[in-house]
Parts: structure tokens; C-alpha cells; sequence
């Protein structure tokens, strides 16, 4: 029983993120589509996400969209948002909050569930790109906080 929850759980993440299965034994979930999701959610007061480690695999310009659950938003007029933590090395672009999940979106005027990067991955890293995730619960302001990886492997 175990295995059948593990295995209906991995195919959630598979509809829901639009990334290829987790291989054992890898540290970071691959994606290998045009538009590859990161499902945000708060389980106990921390930030989670789905997947934590992200590998974009053979696909040139990846549109990455981070999924906040309905109470949360990202404020960049706050400081909220998905940033680098050290220089961009022209890899990823088009970084901004939006409403839109489609795989052109547009970047939002206000608060958004949304954030989007544009990934390039037009060389295998073998170094992981480090980022920070800072979104709020709406209404409260609570904020919350996640150092992530994503790793392109061209």
C-alpha cells in the first residue's frame, strides 16, 4: 500500500508540475517541457516546494512558473519575488510576478499567485544555480522564505 501512495503521489507531481519523474538516487527533479511548474505550498509555517530541486533537461528557453496556493501572493513591491542569490550569468531572464500559467505570460500590475522565469539553459552547469523564494499570506503579510536550487543541464 505504501508503494501505491508513493507512486499516486509521483504522478500528482507529474500533472501538476509538467516535469518528467523523479529518478532515484538524482538530488534534483528534471523537467524536460517548455513550461515546468513549482507547486508552493506552507505545511506546518514553511515554505515547501514541488520539486525543491529543479534540472531543466533538453529544453532551450523553459519557461519556469512558481505556483503560490490561493491565501498567498508575491509582492515585488515588498521585496517578495524569486531572485538569484548571486550574479546572473544570462541564463535567466523575463523574472517577474503574474497572473497567467500559460507559456507566454505576461507580468502582472499588482500582487500575484505567480512568479515566472525565463531559463535558457543553453549550457550544461554542473553547478547548481542558488535562489531565493520570499511570497506572504494575504491578508496577514506573514512572510516566507525558501533557498532553493536549479541546476540546467543544457
Amino acid at each position: 500500500m505504501p508503494a501505491l501512495r508513493f507512486a499516486s503521489t509521483l504522478c500528482l507531481v507529474v500533472l501538476i508540475g509538467g516535469c518528467a519523474v523523479i529518478v532515484p538516487g538524482s538530488r534534483a527533479t528534471p523537467c524536460s517541457t517548455a513550461r515546468c511548474i513549482v507547486a508552493v505550498t506552507v505545511v506546518g509555517g514553511a515554505p515547501v516546494l514541488t520539486p525543491d530541486a529543479l534540472e531543466i533537461v533538453r529544453v532551450k528557453k523553459a519557461h519556469i512558473i512558481w505556483k503560490l496556493p490561493a491565501d498567498y501572493e508575491f509582492d515585488t513591491s515588498r521585496g517578495d519575488g524569486v531572485q538569484l542569490k548571486g550574479a546572473n550569468d544570462g541564463e535567466f531572464s523575463e523574472m517577474f510576478e503574474t497572473d497567467d500559467e500559460g507559456d507566454n505570460p505576461a507580468p502582472a500590475r499588482r500582487p500575484a499567485p505567480n512568479f515566472h522565469w525565463r531559463d535558457e539553459n543553453s549550457k550544461a552547469n554542473p553547478v547548481p544555480y542558488h535562489y531565493k523564494i520570499q511570497f506572504r499570506k494575504k491578508g496577514t503579510g506573514e512572510t516566507y522564505f525558501k533557498d532553493p536550487i536549479i541546476i540546467n543541464s543544457g
